[in-house]
């Protein structure tokens, strides 16, 4: 699975030598992101950031869901785990007071895995599963373009497009696209959900496209 690790170095290996600390599994040269130990690569939007794992659990606690039940709704969120990256245009704080465009990205290294009864071995199951998940806690989910499979860096791949209100307890309801992709790197899938809001004006729309253009996975 993936481009292969000569080629990944290949690709990376002066941003890897000019980084700070050229040792350190993860280099992070303008905006070029190198992990080399789980061997993913990406160029983030200029000027955007990266936030730290404090900030993404302030501001998933204050996350809003569709749900009547708060009890469930807090249950849920202490199950959902935090991204092992998130990049946004803003800063991303509890004190936060619009909605930043950006981007998550999830791991999950148990595969195949059983989700109820079913066993999820493919990124267009996992995307049809995350579908159903979505609709059942996100305000007025919908699904703009079907779960469709697909291939990035050589490894195969699945996503789909939908939007929903976004609330959350510092900010007002922001109307939001979202891509969710899925890429079987052969031991892991990675999750990545990007998400902007062209609704709020100029320079909250986030090219998606480009964004996954730049992914290379070894």
């Amino acid at each position: 699975m993936g481009i292969g690790r000569r080629e990944f170095l290949q690709l990376f290996g002066a941003g890897i030598a000019a980084a700070r600390n050229p040792a350190a599994a993860i280099a992070i040269l303008d905006d070029q992101y190198i992990n080399r130990r789980l061997g993913i690569a990406f160029e983030k939007p200029n000027g955007w950031v990266f936030a730290n794992v404090k900030q993404m659990e302030d501001v998933k606690a204050g996350q809003v869901l569709d749900l009547d039940a708060p009890e469930l709704s807090r249950e849920i969120m202490h199950s959902v785990e935090l991204p092992i990256l998130t990049i946004s245009k803003d800063g991303l704080s509890a004190d936060s007071s619009r909605f930043t465009p950006g981007v998550t990205v999830y791991l999950d290294r148990m595969i195949p895995k059983e989700c109820g009864d079913r066993e999820v071995v493919t990124p267009i199951q996992c995307v049809e599963l995350d579908v159903e998940s979505c609709a059942t806690i996100l305000k007025r989910f919908t699904v703009t373009s079907d779960p469709t499979s697909a291939t990035v860096s050589a490894c195969n791949a699945a996503s789909y497009e939908a939007s929903f209100i976004f609330e959350h307890e510092n900010l007002e309801p922001t109307p939001v696209r979202m891509k969710t992709l899925v890429i079987d790197q052969g031991t892991a899938f990675y999750t990545l959900r990007m998400y902007d809001s062209p609704y709020l004006g100029e320079g909250m729309a986030f090219d998606f496209g480009q964004f996954i253009a730049s992914v290379r996975m070894v």
